[in-house]
C-alpha cells in the first residue's frame, strides 16, 4: 500500500524543495496532494522525504533516529529549520509607495494594487479603501468610491470594472480621432511618413503607432505626430478638423445687469406693476408727436396796436 503512494507521489509533476522557497507553503502543498490518497500518518512520515531535494534532504537524512514521532513533528521542525526561507511578510504599509502614474490605465494600476493586497495578510478593507484613494489620479473612478466608499474587499475590486470600461472606450474614441486626422494628412499628401521605427525594448506592446509603425506608444500619444498636426495646422493645411466657435444668437446674450436689478427689486404691488406695464404699451413708439408753434400778441404779432395788427396777418 504504501509502496504504490510512494509511486504515485513520484509520478506527480511538483517541485521538490531545495531549503529556498517558503517552507510552510510546501507543507500545504504536499499535504493537499497526499491527502487525497491517504491520511495515514506513519504513510504521511514516509513520503515527505520524497518531496525534498538538496539541502532540504541533507537536512532530513541527518535527523537523529527516533526523533519524529508524528507527521506533525516532522512539519514543525521542517519549518523551523527553514524559517529564514520564508519571504518577508508585507504590510498594510507597502501599499504606501504604490502611486499610479499619470499616463497608467487603470486597469494596470490596479492590478499592481491588487497584487500587492494580496500579499497581505488579512489585510483591512477600510486600510485598503484609505491607501486606494490616495494612490488614484483624479478621474471618475476616484470620485465615485469618495461619494460611496465600497463595502468590502470584493466591492473594492468588482467596483472599478465599468470605470476601466469607460476608460479604454474613450482612449479607443482618442486613437480613431488621432488615426483619422494622420489618414488625411497622408492621403493629401501635406504630412510624409517617415522611417519605421523599431519598438524599445521592454516598451508596453499592447499600444502602437500608426504613424511611427511600431509599439511602445499609441497614434493618440505620439508626441511627434501632435507636433507635425501642430504645424500642418499653423500652415492652414488641416482645417476641417479644427472646430470653430459659433457665434452667440441675440436672443441667448445676457440681460443688462441693471435692467435685471430693477425687475429683481421692483417691490411695488403686483396691481401697481400691472397698471405700469399697461400704459406703457399704450405709449405709441413708432409715431413721434406732432409740434405746433404759435405767436400771440406783442410785437412779434406785428405790432401793439389792432390797426397794425390787421395789416400783419394780411401780410401774412
Amino acid at each position: 500500500m504504501q509502496s504504490s503512494l510512494l509511486d504515485h507521489w513520484k509520478s506527480l509533476p511538483l517541485d521538490k524543495y531545495d531549503g529556498t522557497t517558503d517552507p510552510d507553503e510546501h507543507v500545504d502543498i504536499f499535504l493537499t496532494q497526499v491527502t487525497l490518497s491517504t491520511t495515514d500518518d506513519a504513510a504521511l512520515c514516509r513520503i515527505f522525504p520524497t518531496s525534498l531535494m538538496g539541502r532540504a534532504l541533507s537536512w532530513f537524512t541527518r535527523l537523529p533516529a527516533n526523533s519524529i514521532d508524528s507527521f506533525n513533528t516532522l512539519a514543525s521542525q521542517f519549518t523551523i529549520q527553514f524559517a529564514t526561507s520564508r519571504p518577508h511578510q508585507l504590510t498594510s504599509l507597502a501599499l504606501v509607495s504604490i502611486r499610479q502614474e499619470k499616463k497608467e490605465s487603470l486597469r494596470t494600476f490596479m492590478s499592481r494594487f491588487n497584487k500587492a493586497a494580496l500579499e497581505i495578510r488579512d489585510l483591512n478593507s477600510v486600510v485598503a479603501l484609505h491607501h486606494l484613494t490616495t494612490a488614484l489620479k483624479l478621474g471618475p473612478f476616484a470620485n465615485s468610491i469618495c461619494k460611496k466608499p465600497p463595502s468590502n474587499m470584493d466591492d473594492l475590486r468588482r467596483l472599478p470594472d465599468k470605470y476601466m470600461q469607460m476608460e479604454e472606450l474613450a482612449e479607443f474614441r482618442n486613437q480613431a480621432r488621432a488615426e483619422a486626422v494622420l489618414d488625411h494628412a497622408l492621403a493629401s499628401e501635406v504630412l510624409a511618413v517617415p522611417k519605421r521605427a523599431s519598438t524599445p525594448p521592454r516598451a508596453d506592446t499592447t499600444k502602437s503607432c500608426k504613424y511611427h509603425r511600431n509599439r511602445g506608444h499609441s497614434t493618440e500619444e505620439c508626441i511627434a505626430l501632435k507636433d507635425k498636426i501642430e504645424d500642418l495646422i499653423k500652415q492652414r493645411q488641416l482645417q476641417c478638423f479644427i472646430d470653430r466657435p459659433q457665434s452667440p444668437r441675440y436672443d441667448d446674450r445676457p440681460r443688462r445687469q441693471d435692467q435685471h436689478d430693477r425687475e429683481r427689486f421692483d417691490r411695488r404691488p403686483y396691481r401697481e406693476r400691472s397698471r405700469s406695464r399697461g400704459r406703457k404699451k399704450e405709449e405709441p413708439t413708432t409715431q413721434p408727436r406732432r409740434v405746433i408753434n404759435t405767436i400771440a400778441g406783442g410785437f412779434a404779432g406785428g405790432g401793439s396796436t389792432s390797426s397794425a395788427q390787421k395789416r400783419h396777418m394780411q401780410a401774412v
